[in-house]
This record gives C-alpha cells, structure tokens and sequence, in this order.
C-alpha cells in the first residue's frame, strides 16, 4: 500500500520524490500490514468453505461478501489515520465508497479467478498483492483527489457565499 501511495504522489500527482508526503505513505503502508494477513486469512476460509474446486462460488462469495465489507473498512480506517474526524471519514466513505467498489468489480473478479484457480494457497496472497500495487495507486489518488475536490468545492462554495453577502 505504502508503495502505491508512492506511485500515486508521483506519476499521478506530478511530486518528486523528496516532495512526497512521508507521513500519507507511512499511514498506508501501516495498513497495508494489516490487509496481507486479513486477505490471507480469508483464502484460507474459502478454502475450507468451498474446497479447491469451487472457483466461482469463492470468487463471488469474494466480491459480494468480502469486497464490499473490507473496502468500507479499509477506506474508514485510511480516513481516521488522516485525522479526519469520525463524521468526516464517514462522509467521505459515503462519496468515494461506490466508485472504488465498481472499478473494483473491473479489475478483481478476473485476478480471483486466476488466482483461485491456477494459483496454490500459500502463494495467493502474493499474486494479489502484486496486482494491488496498481489498485492501491488507485486507491491513494481515488481518496486524496477526493479531499482535493472536497476543499476546493467547499472554499469555492465560502468565496462565493462571502461575495452574495
């Protein structure tokens, strides 16, 4: 995660690496220790739920039990790391939460099928982690565009308040 947050200050945000924010990457890469042991205790699960074969019940038991869940989770505890503050975080779950889970949908599902089907237990976390470089760029951009926007369409919505007066 810590890496993706790299990414996204740098391709995506244009920073160089000395301008990065030391402190956002850290906040991720803080929960990106969390969600390797999580995701890895959930395979096991399906596995003992489903067995080796049963790839698209796994894979939709996945994306619309799992998914929907830890992303709120994910992006609640992302928020408070922040400092924003309950209600806030909250606030920005509920702008960012349908966006993230459907480009979501357009990339995990065809990973989960691969992954449970070709790919042994002990090696399926790695394979996610990979390809969640690229989905925790996207991650990092998705909720700090969102505070972006959020401040500047709250200091627009101020400035234009303060000149009706």
């Amino acid at each position: 995660m810590g890496l993706g947050d790299v990414i996204a200050q740098t391709f995506i945000d244009g920073k160089q690496l000395t301008q990065i924010n030391p402190m956002r990457t850290l906040q991720y890469s803080v929960v990106g220790l969390v969600v390797g042991p999580t995701v890895g205790k959930w395979y096991r699960i399906l596995e003992g739920i489903y067995g080796k074969e049963a790839v698209v019940k796994k894979v939709l038991t996945d994306q619309l039990i799992f998914s929907p869940v830890f992303i709120a989770i994910l992006v609640t505890s992302l928020n408070l790391l922040q400092g924003l503050s309950w209600d806030e975080a909250v606030t920005k779950v509920q702008n960012s939460y349908f966006d993230i889970l459907l480009t979501g949908y357009q990339i995990w599902p065809a990973v989960q099928v691969v992954n449970f089907y070709f790919i042994p237990i002990q090696y399926r976390v790695l394979l996610v982690q990979a390809v969640a470089v690229v989905w925790n760029t996207y991650l990092s951009w998705k909720l700090n565009s969102t505070t972006v926007e959020a401040t500047l369409t709250s200091a627009l919505a101020k400035e234009l308040t303060s000149k009706s007066q």
